[in-house]
């Protein structure tokens, strides 16, 4: 589905932030 892969772009582009951001 649509939202499947607009939560797969989110998560690929969340998870490198929110790891920057913990850094």
């Amino acid at each position: 589905v649509f939202i499947d892969i607009v939560h797969q772009l989110l998560n690929i582009h969340l998870i490198p932030h929110l790891t920057d951001e913990t850094t």
